[in-house]
């Protein structure tokens, strides 16, 4: 018996490359580290919990 597939094959996309610029050390890694921070300190992240056979 065959295993069944939980994606369809025949649905992916390709992001366009002339849309990607690849730019390796862009920024240095204390600008980075940085960016990090300040993305993790401003953004609205949000995490929650699902309950599943009575657990969380």
């Amino acid at each position: 018996m065959a295993q069944l597939s939980l994606f369809d094959d025949e649905e992916f996309y390709e992001f366009p490359k002339d849309l990607l610029d690849y730019r390796e050390n862009f920024l240095t890694r204390e600008e980075a580290d940085l960016l990090k921070n300040k993305l993790l300190d401003t953004a609205p992240w949000e995490q929650r919990t699902q309950k599943m056979y009575d657990k969380t």
